[in-house]
């Protein structure tokens, strides 16, 4: 019997691997990340590529091609560990691994948007915990269906999986299943912000338009079923109907309503009356400075 049928990956430690990497702001052009810490508005020079960034550009301009690199790198330092190479079936895990990338990054803009700080370790796991949850839960439930051989360690406490397992000779039947897998579906837009008086706040809508009262200039989001929700914000370069947001397949759709200063998605303006989809999340700026967070939920 070979080597590889002995050999277990554990999962977690590859999504750890991930948060670490995301979390200490990979280079934007090449996907190499730092290994001391960054401070708001320091010039970063990559060690590798040579090409300078901030923090803020580090989570914002992150491209598919960083994403993959970034997953690729953890998914690698992990296997080599068991004296294993990347093959293709490790690609595939990559591939599917992406989209995990890509919820870190959008966790810690988020708090870094809102505390002007990056979140620490610790900090960053409480929050992407439910995502972590979401691939233990679904890579278990998949091996579970062939009764692959896998290593579970279930919390007693809180009945999450502390520790998830997969023999190396299963991952190709694991890999299989994840392509037919069906994505999670999601009934709302989350949208986070700071009023005023420098509260978080965070609400959840469907189909809503976002604009400025014409009396009092206070931001509002009405909702299309007539609802409407004040901010406590008071900008008047924000026009009156100036965002509709939608929700549609389970993708946020974005149209600029011929606003007078215009619409940013992480700071790229988007053309008016042209729908925008967002798969998952971004950071939204309105006018000269209303800035907030939308989410899928």
């Amino acid at each position: 019997m070979s080597s590889e049928t002995h050999a277990y990956v554990k999962i977690e430690n590859i999504l750890n691997e991930i948060r670490i990497r995301v979390l200490n702001i990979p280079c934007p052009e090449c996907g190499a990340y730092l290994n001391k810490p960054a401070f708001p508005g320091e010039e970063i020079r990559c060690e590798f590529c040579g090409s300078a960034y901030t923090i803020e550009k580090g989570l914002n301009a992150a491209s598919e091609d960083t994403l993959r690199r970034i997953v690729s790198d953890s998914v690698k330092e992990i296997i080599e560990r068991y004296g294993l190479t990347v093959d293709s079936r490790l690609g595939e895990l990559t591939n599917y691994l992406q989209e995990y990338a890509k919820k870190v990054f959008g966790e810690i803009r988020l708090f870094y948007e809102l505390q002007r700080r990056l979140p620490t370790k610790v900090e960053l796991d409480e929050k992407i915990d439910e995502e972590t949850q979401k691939i233990l839960e679904g890579i278990k439930s998949m091996l579970e269906t062939f009764k692959s051989h896998i290593l579970v360690q279930i919390n007693d406490v809180t009945g999450k999986i502390d520790d998830l397992q997969v023999s190396i000779s299963e991952l190709s039947k694991l890999l299989e299943e994840m392509r037919k897998y069906k994505p999670v579906t999601y009934d709302g837009v989350f949208i986070a912000y700071r009023d005023g008086d420098g509260n978080l706040n965070k609400i959840k809508i469907k189909d809503a338009i976002i604009g400025r009262n014409e009396e009092t200039h206070e931001i509002e989001i009405r909702s299309l079923d007539g609802n409407v929700r004040r901010l406590r914000i008071f900008d008047p370069t924000v026009s009156r109907s100036h965002l509709k947001v939608s929700l549609v397949n389970g993708k946020i759709i974005l149209v600029d309503l011929e606003s007078k200063n215009g619409t940013f998605i992480n700071e790229k303006r988007i053309p008016p009356n042209t729908p925008h989809e967002i798969d998952g999340e971004a950071r939204i700026r309105l006018g000269w400075g209303l800035t907030f967070e939308l989410k899928l939920q």
